[in-house]
């Protein structure tokens, strides 16, 4: 199994809490609040409460959603998305290969990037190739993979 680190930065997180407090300490003190403050107050209170998922549970939702392009799993559970770290505006993506000439990177690499641009960061990807140890997983998996399609078609 492979285990992520996510390191998120929390700058807006501080900043969405400081006016959170700021502007229900605005409003509990005053007798007279604009409309504007009360809208963007209900708009904040909303959002954050409601709305807004956490940048951590996106970034899971998201890469647990990867499937590979002509097998029925996980990119994750294939092997081949190996780490992801969210720092700041960028998001690293450690991205491991079954050989050196796989004629998949492509679209891996489209897909990877393409369901990432979603969280609005810079997107940097390392590439590698796998150890046997990842290699022999990913091949069994692809194996079974294609047992499960003959099974299905043959149904």
């Amino acid at each position: 199994m492979n285990h992520f680190i996510i390191n998120i930065d929390c700058s807006i997180k501080k900043l969405i809490k400081f006016l959170d407090h700021y502007l229900s300490a605005l409003i509990a003190k005053s007798d007279f609040v604009p409309k504007k403050s009360i809208i963007f107050y209900s708009i904040l209170n909303y959002k954050t409460q409601n709305k807004m998922k956490p940048f951590h549970i996106l970034l899971k939702e998201i890469l647990e959603s990867m499937k590979h392009p002509f097998m029925d799993y996980l990119l994750i559970d294939l092997g081949i998305l190996k780490n992801v770290e969210a720092m700041g505006d960028k998001i690293l993506v450690n991205v491991a290969w079954p050989s050196a000439e796989s004629a998949i990177k492509p679209f891996i690499i489209s897909l990877v990037t393409g369901s990432l641009k979603k969280l609005d960061r810079k997107i940097e990807i390392n590439e590698s190739i796998m150890n046997d140890e990842e290699r022999k997983f990913y091949l069994e998996l692809e194996e079974k993979d294609k047992e499960n399609k003959k099974r299905k078609d043959s149904e």
